[in-house]
């Protein structure tokens, strides 16, 4: 029993000791031609891997290759050398976005970028297995948002709207079955979809995809039922949760 914990305990020394020298070499390489690598980087992570003496395990810039229910599959490469995960997810797994937004497994997909941590599972080494307690979804770039600006143009059978900002542009606001419609402030008619039109100003607050610059609307506030007015309109403002 001691003698395979001998083993195990250099077997971790070894590929950690790869994962150093992979990632100093990378870091020197002017020419840097590992693609994962840089994959990786273009996401904000980092790739690199740390085993503890405690059985933990710490992984980043791991890339998703298959998904079967709770169970994600994903490895990480430098050069020609891949190393292989396993990763187990429980209820009690958090899963966060790239910007620290609550995710879910779900959320997951192919060729997705994450980090995780967790216990190692000794009985399995090839390809390693960890009970993760936290994944984090580089790939999902989503963040809480909220923007003021003026209706630009509405798709009433899409159920969403493009709003025009100050600080990012024209925003897809996606409407959803649970999106609240304020009422105008003074103004005891309720609101709906229908008194979204172009010109009104309105505040969208929601989740936004940094990528696709969409807004799934959490709730929305009509300000004015017609274009001009408030001068701080058309500023918006997107902030990390």
């Amino acid at each position: 029993m001691k003698q395979k914990i001998s083993y195990l305990i250099a077997a971790v020394l070894v590929l950690s000791g790869f994962a150093f020298f992979s990632l100093a070499k990378a870091d020197n390489n002017s020419n840097d031609n590992m693609g994962h690598a840089k994959e990786v980087r273009n996401t904000g992570s980092s790739l690199e891997v740390h085993f503890y003496d405690n059985g933990s395990v710490l992984v980043r810039g791991a890339k998703v290759t298959a998904i079967s229910g709770n169970v994600v599959n994903a490895s990480m490469s430098w050069g020609s050398s891949v190393l292989n995960w396993t990763v187990n997810l429980s209820a009690s797994s958090k899963v966060v976005r790239k910007f620290g937004g609550v995710a879910s497994v779900s959320e997951i997909a192919v060729g997705d970028i994450l980090s995780f941590q967790g216990n190692l599972d000794t009985t399995n080494t090839s390809p390693f297995t960890v009970n993760a307690s936290t994944v984090k979804n580089w790939s999902i770039q989503k963040k809480m948002a909220s923007f003021n600006g003026t209706v630009k143009s509405v798709d009433s059978t899409g159920m969403k709207f493009v709003l025009t900002s100050g600080n990012r542009g024209d925003v897809t606001v996606v409407v959803a079955s649970s999106t609240q419609f304020k009422k105008e402030e003074g103004n005891s008619t309720a609101l709906t979809f229908a008194n979204i039109i172009v010109g009104a100003q309105v505040t969208a607050r929601g989740v936004l995809d940094t990528v696709s610059n969409q807004l799934t609307a959490n709730d929305i506030r009509i300000k004015q039922s017609n274009s001009g007015g408030d001068s701080n309109s058309n500023q918006g403002n997107d902030n990390n949760h």
